[in-house]
């Protein structure tokens, strides 16, 4: 797993997605970029118990797949 770079989160965030783990029993939060949506895009949020290796950390809490990264 990599970190990374280009997506930051504020505290407040931070603070809302370790609240929300803690209500759903799972360590981390997975952001999924989809086609469609109104611009184009659809935003999936999820809790994962797992990382795969295409996957990038953002402050040990947010997972993005490495490619999803580019259009956030």
């Amino acid at each position: 797993m990599e970190k990374t770079g280009l997506v930051k989160l504020t505290q407040s965030a931070v603070d809302h997605m370790t609240k929300l783990i803690d209500e759903q029993g799972k360590p981390i939060v997975r952001l999924e970029v989809k086609g469609g949506g109104c611009a184009g895009f659809e935003y999936e949020w999820s809790f994962s118990d797992e990382e795969t290796r295409n996957d990038v950390i953002v402050d040990n809490i947010l997972l993005i797949d490495r490619i999803n990264e580019l259009y956030l």
